[in-house]
């Protein structure tokens, strides 16, 4: 029985390390490498925001425009 509690507070700890991780990872499109690979002649929109804005968490909407 022991065992599997064990188990299951394992399980759970990876599951929420695993959330906080994506969360909170840099997304590719971030303004210090948009800065340096940045096209002058090109329009740019700027959405600004947390994880639900880079997609980390759930769908990515900057990724549709």
């Amino acid at each position: 029985m022991l065992i599997l509690f064990l188990l299951m507070v394992a399980a759970i700890g990876f599951v929420l390390f695993s959330a906080f991780a994506s969360a909170t990872r840099l997304p590719e499109n971030r303004p210090e490498l948009f800065l340096h690979d940045r096209n002058l002649h090109q329009k740019v929109v700027a959405c600004l925001g947390d994880s639900l804005t880079h997609g980390s968490v759930s769908y990515n909407y900057v990724q549709a425009f």
